[in-house]
């Protein structure tokens, strides 16, 4: 049984954490996050898991668009 359990009661949550953590593991420290966000993809896909790496927030004030960031998974 998994000591983490996601919302839906599956243990996609422990996956991820163990694939995050494998990912340090591997390479280690002191790289570009880009480094490791893309490292974490590859891991992800081989477990069967297709990550959505970026996603687009727009920040609105007053009826307009002030900002557009890139958030990572």
């Amino acid at each position: 049984m998994p000591l983490v359990t996601d919302a839906t009661g599956n243990d996609l949550t422990y996956k991820i954490i163990g694939a995050a953590m494998a990912v340090h593991n591997e390479i280690g420290y002191g790289f570009k996050e880009e480094v490791y966000e893309k490292a974490l993809e590859v891991k992800l896909n081989h477990a069967g898991i297709e990550p959505n790496r970026q996603y687009e927030v727009h920040v609105d004030y007053e009826g307009e668009r002030v900002a557009t960031f890139a958030m990572s998974f």
